[in-house]
């Protein structure tokens, strides 16, 4: 018979891409094993997609938000499974209530690591960086007898968004671009985010430069923030798109050469999806282990004493400017984001001439 292993992850986005390599990993050292996987909507679109998920339990609506109706929902719905572990991914009292609930021979969670993160926001003296959060999730596969083989985060695609993708790309297109750039200049929090003027002076010299479109991304709330920076730029060619399903965005972000974000869940999309991503710190400070995975990704961070001033970036800025964002210059950024291109068009043309 084989292993069947119940996940749990509720959210937020950019967590629930960091925990693909532990289903990877999983997958690797039992092959035949199911896996079932409890999260919230919208996030469970990201898994439908996935072969190596047989299972995705999803809980929404209002009430859900607070957890325990959710976790109920979830319990009903597992009630006649029997898992050979559950891992719990979340490590908040509405999933431990979850992962008690369900059969299970044994059960693992992930290291939340909260004092070290709250002494890297409160005493910084004395602190140490944390390692990556994709690492912290992997340590959890040490309890179910699971070696670590890859950390690469990784998001599937289905055939319907990368065709919807590819057609709306070709929609857009124009003679005149040879170039697509991603952006995300949007976050969860205000205070994550680089000032609109500084992001949209960096777009502009990069579509100036490499005769690019710009597809700027963003929730539904967000579209008066991108329609803004597209008003900032009305010589370059953008598209705004607001409020997509998860599998259309990602599909659209495939088609982007080099994609700009602040830390936001975009970010590790972009990053998983293998496209390169230059990503922007502020209040949350690369120590915290929130970076983008992978060789191609760059980051920026504007070296302020104060950060990271909050463990999410929630809090306010008690300084007269942001210096941890506004510090970071767009020629610089500009520039990383050329190199980046470059890279990748120096690797198509080899393929090119070996064809």
């Amino acid at each position: 018979m084989s292993e069947h292993f119940a996940l749990i992850r509720f959210d937020s986005l950019g967590d629930l891409i960091l925990i693909t390599p532990v289903i990877r990993n999983l997958h690797l050292a039992y092959p035949d094993c199911r896996i079932t996987l409890v999260t919230r909507r919208p996030y469970d679109e990201l898994f439908y997609a996935d072969p190596d998920v047989d299972r995705v339990v999803a809980t929404g609506g209002l009430l859900d938000r607070d957890g325990l109706p959710g976790t109920r929902a979830a319990a009903r719905a597992l009630a006649d499974e029997r898992f050979d572990a559950v891992i719990d991914l979340q490590g908040s009292i509405a999933s431990r209530l979850l992962a008690r609930q369900l059969r299970a021979r044994r059960r693992a969670h992930h290291a939340r690591m909260t004092w070290a993160r709250m002494k890297l926001v409160y005493f910084k003296r004395f602190a140490r960086p944390l390692p990556p959060k994709v690492d912290r999730f992997n340590a959890a596969l040490a309890r179910v007898k699971t070696d670590v083989r890859t950390r690469t985060p990784e998001i599937r695609l289905s055939t319907a968004a990368r065709a919807w993708a590819a057609a709306e790309s070709r929609r857009t297109q124009r003679r005149s671009v040879f170039t697509t750039v991603g952006a995300h200049p949007g976050a969860r929090w205000p205070t994550k985010r680089w000032p609109v003027s500084l992001f949209a002076d960096c777009l502009a010299r990069v579509a100036e430069r490499e005769r690019a479109r710009v597809f700027l991304f963003g929730s539904a709330p967000e579209r008066r923030l991108l329609e803004k920076i597209a008003a900032m730029i009305p010589h370059v060619h953008t598209v705004v798109y607001c409020g997509l399903p998860l599998q259309r965005v990602g599909a659209l972000v495939e088609h982007c050469d080099v994609f700009l974000a602040n830390d936001s869940g975009l970010m590790h999309l972009s990053a998983a999806l293998s496209v390169p991503t230059v990503a922007l710190f502020g209040p949350t400070h690369p120590s915290l282990g929130f970076t983008p995975q992978g060789p191609r990704n760059r980051i920026f961070f504007g070296y302020a004493h104060c950060s990271p001033c909050s463990m999410l970036g929630e809090r306010p800025c008690y300084q007269k400017r942001r210096f941890c964002l506004e510090r970071i210059e767009p020629i610089k950024v500009a520039e990383t984001m050329a190199e980046l291109l470059s890279e990748g068009k120096v690797v198509n043309e080899a393929l090119e001439t070996l064809a």
